[in-house]
Order: structure tokens, then sequence, then C-alpha cells
């Protein structure tokens, strides 16, 4: 028991605690700054890859959405069930995936610039968290 103490009490058992604990909160820190760069860089890509997707619709749909008075354009979805796309005009929807096609705009518009990017949950499509 005597030499338990004495152990630490010693200024090298002192020390090494005093690293561990350092050197434990470093880490912690050092991942939280990375979950977060991480994060941002992956909505900063999914947001031009959105960018992208909606300008090759705008171009391809503009003479087709103005021709068109009352049916729904279906598009086509190359990520399957996982993407869901909306092209809504003064509220109401002009061209869809078939996943979204029959339902009211699920998102609504966004109140910033039109093309901000957010990130919404609750949509009546699935439970999901969805970027709009």
């Amino acid at each position: 028991m005597s030499r338990l103490r004495t152990l630490l009490r010693s200024v090298r058992f002192r020390i090494t605690v005093v690293a561990a604990v350092v050197a434990a909160v470093v880490l912690v820190v050092a991942a939280g700054l990375l979950l977060s760069v991480q994060r941002q860089q992956l909505e900063d890509n999914l947001d031009a890859s959105l960018a992208r997707r909606a300008d090759v619709l705008e171009v391809s749909l503009g003479e087709v959405t103005d021709t068109v008075t009352s049916d729904v354009v279906v598009l086509a979805n190359a990520a399957g069930d996982d993407a869901v796309v909306q092209i809504v005009r003064d509220g109401s929807v002009v061209a869809a995936t078939a996943n979204a096609t029959g339902i009211e705009p699920i998102a609504p518009a966004p109140p910033g610039p039109a093309d901000e990017y957010r990130t919404v949950d609750g949509l009546p499509v699935e439970d999901d968290e969805f970027r709009v």
C-alpha cells in the first residue's frame, strides 16, 4: 500500500497523467474540427452537384414546361429511390421524378435567394433529411 501511495505522489506519475489528459483533449478537439470541416465540404460538394443538375434540368425543361399546362413531366431518376426531384413554378409542380409525382410541392419555397440550399426533414416522401 505504501508503494502505491509513493507511486501516486511521484512527479513522473503526475506528469504522465497530465500528458495523457492533454493528449485526450487535443484528440477530441481535433476530431470535432475535422468532422465539422468534412461535413461542410460534403455539403458544398452536394450543393454544387445539385446546382449542376438544376441547370441541366432548367435548360432541358425550359421549352417543355412552357407548352405543358396540366400534366406533370416525369423526369428520369438516375439515383433511384435515393433522390427526389420536383420542379415547382408559381407553387405548382411542373416536373418531378416518378417517386414524387402526384404530390404537392415537398418543401416550401426558400426564404432567401432561389439558389440557396438547406437541409429539411419531415417531407411527405420519407422521414429522412433532404437537401433542397
